[in-house]
């Protein structure tokens, strides 16, 4: 499979990160949180957009003795105010389901992938990743890496295509199903991490990437510490480390626009320090401090002007712009961008449990 030298994984997407794979189904834990985010413990808060509606949702992962913790609140994007919600699940996220081997294969909720357990045990995986959408699911796993299966849960076969070398390689994950689009993560030890998508009969349409980049591989959204966010019932969004840019793709006509957020680089620094610091593969700007490259002058400015955009999720809020959730600390912000890509205003959003 071709790839970019020293390209920078995706330590955290969806499922690895959103799905907890031990303990059972989540436990609702809104109640406890009222109106206000909780900011004890070690959960991961993320937006999810559904049915028209913009939640907070927060999650501590489970383990093989406790469940899943999760809770949910709707956020008014503008003011910022929060209320009470049922758990909410962006529709065609991936997730980790239990399997076992039966005589069909292997087979999670009725999805079943050829292949027999070794005698050793290996490659016998105790859940599998599985993403539904109206006429098509996606398991990731077995020997092939991906199945794709119709709506009365038969394998459907992939098509020949010449292109199957540029598809997910040996470690995708992370499935999304939004409208027809079939969205897969591709990991390498690069570290990088990107999105290839496929029609719902697996046609590769190609990875994700800029529409005005047409050198090979240049273009690839780096989506290794980024997330990916769903801002409509057909709009995905895919946003890089601190939300150098963000890809929005449209499912229904296939299109893709790109958005860039514009920071001037600071005075205590050059571009080239600043291009270390949006480097999403963290041990590149520890080598860099080692050395003595990244002044700690400089790395504490980036600090404060850049830092806290790692991003928690992103939606679309009701004037059109691109809105982020982000954590600095105990604080959480909504950070509203104009076109431009310029900070329009910030809203703080309640918390509590300090």
């Amino acid at each position: 499979m071709k790839r970019r030298a020293a390209s920078p994984i995706l330590s955290c997407l969806l499922v690895a990160c959103g799905g907890a794979r031990g303990g059972g189904p989540a436990e609702n834990r809104a109640a406890a949180g009222g109106a206000c985010l909780p900011v004890a413990g070690d959960a991961t808060y993320r937006l999810v957009t559904t049915g028209g509606r913009t939640h907070v949702c927060s999650e501590r992962a489970g383990d093989d003795d406790h469940a899943a913790e999760r809770a949910c609140w709707v956020v008014e994007l503008g003011a910022g105010t929060l209320s009470q919600s049922d758990l909410v699940d962006e529709p065609g996220r991936g997730r980790w389901v239990p399997a076992a081997w039966t005589k069909d294969g292997q087979c999670a909720e009725g999805y079943c992938i050829p292949g027999q357990p070794s005698d050793d045990g290996d490659g016998a995986q105790s859940s599998l990743q599985l993403a539904t959408g109206a006429s098509v699911a996606v398991v990731i796993g077995g020997e092939r890496g991906f199945y794709l299966f119709d709506a009365s849960k038969r394998l459907r076969p992939l098509p020949a295509g010449p292109d199957r070398d540029d598809g997910p390689g040996a470690s995708p994950g992370e499935p999304w199903i939004v409208g027809d689009v079939i969205f897969i993560g591709d990991f390498d030890a690069g570290p990088h991490a990107d999105v290839h998508a496929y029609t719902a009969d697996g046609s590769l349409l190609g990875p994700i990437t800029d529409p005005a980049d047409h050198e090979e591989y240049s273009g690839d959204f780096e989506l290794f510490n980024g997330t990916i966010s769903l801002l409509s019932d057909h709009e995905v969004a895919f946003a890089e480390h601190l939300l150098a840019r963000v890809l929005v793709y449209d499912t229904g006509t296939h299109t893709t626009s790109v958005w860039e957020r514009r920071t001037a680089t600071p005075a205590a620094c050059t571009a080239e320090q600043r291009a270390v610091f949006f480097d999403p593969v963290d041990v590149n700007l520890e080598f860099a401090l080692e050395d003595g490259s990244m002044p700690r002058a400089c790395l504490d400015t980036l600090k404060a002007s850049d830092g806290r955009y790692g991003a928690h999720g992103v939606a679309r809020a009701a004037d059109g712009a691109l809105v982020a959730l982000t954590r600095a600390a105990d604080r959480f912000t909504l950070v509203h961008f104009d076109a431009a890509g310029v900070v329009a205003r910030e809203v703080a959003l309640p918390t509590c449990g300090r």
